[in-house]
């Protein structure tokens, strides 16, 4: 748990203005996801992250959604994230560009992100 220091001394200063209102901020750990979850959807916290598509399209539903006292919402001006696949090309099998570039083809991305991810997800190209 966090405490506001009421003798901060740049409390006052132009810059602070409008800024760190809270008098605590608790941080809490769980062991796992799910549960972390739960606790969100049951009211327990303020504030939850999600990095899963799945996850955020199925079970970020409920009574609490329903009546508005949590609001599911996406930022998507904060820094990017990226889910990735590596392919180890110390491995012999994989040290033919040939053979990645045609995994690369037969990978079909417009699929797996319209059935697996929700459409989520924008293909990067590097």
């Amino acid at each position: 748990i966090y405490r506001r220091d009421p003798n901060y001394w740049a409390a006052n200063l132009p810059s602070r203005r409008g800024m760190f209102h809270f008098d605590r901020i608790v941080f809490k750990l769980y062991l796992d996801q799910y549960t972390k979850l739960e606790a969100f959807k049951a009211g327990n916290d303020d504030v939850d992250r999600e990095y899963s598509a799945t996850q955020w399209a199925r079970k970020y539903v409920g009574k609490n959604f329903d009546n508005g006292l949590l609001k599911k919402e996406t930022f998507p001006d904060g820094p990017a994230q990226m889910q990735s696949f590596m392919i180890n090309t110390r491995k012999p099998e994989f040290q033919d560009r040939r053979v990645r570039h045609a995994l690369a083809l037969a990978f079909d991305y417009d699929w797996m992100n319209r059935m697996m991810f929700y459409g989520q997800y924008t293909r990067l190209n590097s």
